[in-house]
């Protein structure tokens, strides 16, 4: 069985389900069209990455997956084994993070004074898109 759709007429807007084969062992899997179908926490291939909490290089195994619609994987969750936060990845080669890990470096000795506040700050706001924020802590240093 390559792939099925079931239709469920109950309610007042029916909802299409999609049925595949379990791409990592036997049965299937079952979740709406249109949406993501995430696995239970298991081990996962191992991927090193640096983490968007600690902002330290790991490599982790644990974590959960994703697919789309079509079956294909589509997200990961990998748990950093350093801080137990979870870094969301999407994209074939999971090119997209989230949290973003901050930019720059830490400065030993800065982070007690005003101006080591908001580079700290200036970091969490590029991590987080915010580069007007970014700019505004940059431009008061």
């Amino acid at each position: 069985m390559l792939a099925r759709e079931i239709t469920d007429k109950q309610g007042d807007s029916p909802k299409i389900f999609r049925i595949l084969p379990n791409p990592g062992g036997e049965g299937y899997i079952c979740f709406m069209a249109n949406k993501q179908y995430w696995e239970r926490p298991r081990e996962l291939e191992e991927y090193r990455f640096k983490c968007g909490h600690c902002n330290d290089w790991t490599n982790s195994r644990e974590g959960l997956q994703s697919y789309a619609p079509n079956g294909h994987l589509c997200a990961w969750v990998y748990i950093c084994p350093r801080c137990q936060e979870p870094n969301y990845f999407k994209g074939a080669d999971k090119e997209v993070q989230q949290p973003v890990p901050r930019v720059g470096r830490d400065i030993p000795n800065l982070e007690e004074t005003d101006v080591g506040k908001l580079y700290e700050e200036a970091r969490k706001a590029h991590s987080a898109g915010a580069h007007t924020a970014c700019t505004m802590c940059c431009r008061i240093i």
